[in-house]
């Protein structure tokens, strides 16, 4: 099969996932817990339950099945439910495991419980007609240990307030088999010129297999507003993983909401339109500058626009690109924000053809008020970086051996 295809039993959870996201809304009952984790024993099982409670002032009947990649391993012991008003049952599973998996990783079961129609088949007295009306589940996960030393890492940055610290978190799972003598990250922050500013590093802690731990690196720059990139590096006992995310400080007194093409003639202009937001509560005088460049030979600043805006008010503004002689090409724009002696950047894209011209802002990659998951595959062993001294000297050794080889294979001379 080939890599990022989608086999049978993903395009199903996708697919039950699917379900439960626009289904819960009108559902009449519930299940608890939402989630249950179990660590895979080879040959062994573990047993479970879940709760189904009806919030509606009517009976329910209700089906339960598991669904998912090991949904063939899980016994219930009531299968079909009916609830009566303001009634709850628990319903008891047993998962078996096999001797083994093929992957390692986790493993995800889905518990779902479906409403049926109670009112009969015509024809049929003693045939019900079972219809899904809505449907709820439990997800079971099980954990396969990776072999060595592997991490998941789920970091993210609260939402800073002006003047306040940065806190950067992350939550480090250790799904290998093997014990992690040290973890912990640094972080690299950088301005938006690329200018270090300064490093951090995080607290250092041991992780056992399956073990699950908080780290912290805590900056304080004392801005009110503030635009920078991280560069994060977990390391563990030799191996690191890497990303990299932009982080925002405060909330600037301007934004661009958005960029757009009003009027286009190819090879004589194009007028641009910036629809610019006062996030204040008062009255900001501010500027707005575009810069474009082919990152090659050409380079263009638009005419600086000033800028005066109502608290909450958003403004209009159209600025004029010359594009004579301009081939059809990729542009990158940035466009500047200024008000009270601070700047705020955004990059766009602009695609240049005969036919039309199209923009587009470059996506922020925030980390501030959201999350980034590093998976194992991501790891990185420093040791790789000695491979090539090691074939080297493999190489080198090869040759050494073949020249004694030949050196005494080769007879003296005859006089």
């Amino acid at each position: 099969m080939k890599k990022g295809s989608i086999t049978p039993w993903k395009m199903e959870v996708v697919l039950i996932a699917a379900l439960l996201f626009i289904l819960p809304t009108a559902a009449a009952f519930g299940i608890s817990p939402g989630k249950k984790v179990f660590d895979f024993t080879p040959g062994g099982s573990v047993e479970g339950e879940v709760t189904l409670f009806n919030t509606e002032s009517r009976p329910l009947s209700l089906l339960v099945q598991a669904e998912g990649e090991l949904a063939s391993s899980v016994t219930l012991d009531n299968s079909n439910v009916v609830l009566q008003p303001g009634e709850s049952k628990i319903i008891h599973y047993t998962l078996h495991f096999p001797e083994r998996l093929e992957r390692p990783g986790t493993y995800t079961v889905f518990l779902i419980a479906k409403e049926r129609s109670l009112e009969k088949q015509d024809g049929s007295p003693n045939e019900v007609k079972v219809s899904a009306v809505t449907a709820v589940a439990s997800v079971i996960e099980v954990r396969v240990p990776y072999g060595g030393k592997i991490i998941d890492a789920l970091f993210y940055i609260p939402p800073i307030d002006p003047y306040q610290p940065v806190l950067i978190k992350a939550q480090v799972t250790n799904v290998g088999d093997k014990p992690i003598k040290k973890i912990g990250f640094t972080a690299a922050i950088t301005d938006r010129e690329g200018t270090r500013v300064t490093t951090l590093r995080s607290d250092e802690k041991k992780l056992a297999p399956r073990e699950r731990t908080d780290l912290l690196a805590i900056w304080d720059p004392q801005v009110a507003y503030g635009e920078y990139r991280a560069a994060l590096t977990l390391f563990y006992d030799g191996n690191k993983q890497e990303t990299a995310t932009d982080i925002i400080i405060g909330t600037f007194l301007l934004e661009s909401t958005s960029l757009a093409v009003k009027h286009f003639v190819f090879n004589q202009e194009a007028i641009l339109v910036v629809d610019i937001k006062n996030n204040a509560h008062e009255q900001i005088i501010g500027t707005l500058e575009i810069s474009i460049t082919d990152k090659k030979s050409y380079s263009q600043n638009l005419e600086p626009t000033t800028l005066k805006l109502a608290p909450s008010e958003i403004q209009q503004v159209k600025q004029q690109w010359n594009i004579q002689g301009l081939a059809p090409a990729k542009y990158y724009g940035k466009l500047i924000l200024g008000a009270k002696g601070r700047t705020s950047e955004r990059k766009f894209i602009i695609i240049l053809s005969e036919q039309g011209i199209e923009t587009t802002f470059e996506q922020f990659n925030q980390l501030t008020g959201k999350s980034i998951l590093l998976s194992p595959a991501d790891a990185v062993s420093s040791g790789s970086s000695l491979t090539p001294v090691l074939l080297l000297s493999l190489v080198a050794l090869f040759l050494l051996v073949l020249f004694v080889y030949l050196l005494k294979k080769r007879k003296p001379p005859s006089f």
